[in-house]
């Protein structure tokens, strides 16, 4: 834009006029990389962070130490990284990705099922030893099971 070695110019739209600024809740940043000249050793914000890593985006193959501490910019690096992959390549990862989450959910689902299901043993087991001691509503009321189901446990021969 000049030739300040300024990198970050912000804007706001002001009355010729008066030169009073128009409207204080909009203000426009443009941001020179070529201008941001900081070492990796420099940086000491979260914006030089950002701009650090965008200045150097292209010409790096793994993400510089100090950057790897701010989970935002690791997350976008290893998005950039995705992306600089060939399409069949980007294909297979995803469907790799995919494989692992379903796997995952299938061990979550499972494990759900088995806790449903050993509490409504506990609950069925609780009631049966109350058929000959308590009435069938009260059961199902203190253990949570239907009447048809206490009913059921009573009718069984076991």
């Amino acid at each position: 834009m000049d030739d300040s070695p300024e990198y970050l110019t912000e804007v706001k739209l002001t009355n010729t006029r008066t030169q009073e600024v128009f409207f204080n809740n909009l203000t426009y940043y443009y941001i020179e990389l070529p201008k941001f000249t900081k070492q990796e050793t420099e940086l000491s914000n979260h914006l030089d962070y950002w701009l650090y890593y965008l200045r150097h985006l292209a010409n790096s193959q793994s993400i510089p130490e100090t950057l790897e501490q701010d989970h935002i910019i690791k997350e976008a690096f290893e998005i950039a990284e995705f992306l600089a992959l060939p399409p069949k390549k980007q294909f297979r990862y995803q469907h790799e990705l995919k494989i692992r989450l379903d796997n995952y959910n299938a061990a979550l689902y499972a494990k759900e099922l088995t806790e449903i299901n050993a509490k409504k043993e506990e609950k069925t087991t609780i009631a049966m030893s109350l058929l000959d001691v308590l009435d069938m509503e009260t059961i199902a009321l203190k253990t949570g099971l239907s009447i048809a189901e206490v009913q059921a446990l009573k009718a069984s021969p076991d």
